[in-house]
């Protein structure tokens, strides 16, 4: 069995160790016997070190750290082959379903900043109310309000909602 070498002009992939759809991609641009000059999809350029396992060559492209992506000599993305091909392609169900699944030591940084965004917008809005809306309601406008919140029938709160802020409209012009 013949060992897996790097070849100049050849792509080749790594998935990261954090989220298997992030995908790593390099091409060696040129190589010795004992080093390859890389150069990933942004453009940048680096010289590293080639190891060798027993049956493929390795490289750390990234550098040593604890996460560094490790692309292989047997991980060579064919003519016309895209690196996102290797991985699954998840519909919006099926990522909602795996961030579900997470262990609770996991921080998912979409949802963590789409609830940050979420609630940044809810005090604003709660702000305007307060400062702009509310001193400017009669006391019966308030009190429908209330009793249309309290009972629970969202459309005639929202009606109510409308008229408090026409209200509010009028009286500040």
């Amino acid at each position: 069995m013949e060992k897996a070498k790097f070849e100049v002009g050849k792509t080749y992939y790594a998935h990261s160790a954090c989220n298997y759809d992030c995908v790593f991609t390099y091409t060696v641009i040129s190589r010795t016997a004992q080093t390859a000059t890389l150069e990933d999809s942004f453009g940048k350029r680096s010289r590293r070190k080639i190891h060798n396992d027993g049956a493929a060559e390795w490289i750390l492209p990234q550098g040593s750290y604890s996460m560094a992506p490790t692309i292989s000599a047997d991980r060579a993305l064919e003519d016309g082959d895209e690196a996102e091909a290797e991985t699954p392609a998840a519909t919006e169900a099926e990522e909602e379903k795996d961030r579900a699944a997470l262990p609770s030591n996991v921080i998912d940084f979409a949802a963590a900043k789409a609830k940050r965004d979420e609630a940044r917008q809810l005090e604003a809005a709660k702000d305007h109310f307060l400062n702009e809306i509310l001193p400017y309601l009669s006391k019966e406008t308030l009190s429908r309000l209330a009793e249309s919140m309290m009972n629970g029938d969202k459309k005639s709160y929202q009606a109510e909602m409308a008229r408090a802020f026409m209200e509010a409209t009028l009286r500040k012009a």
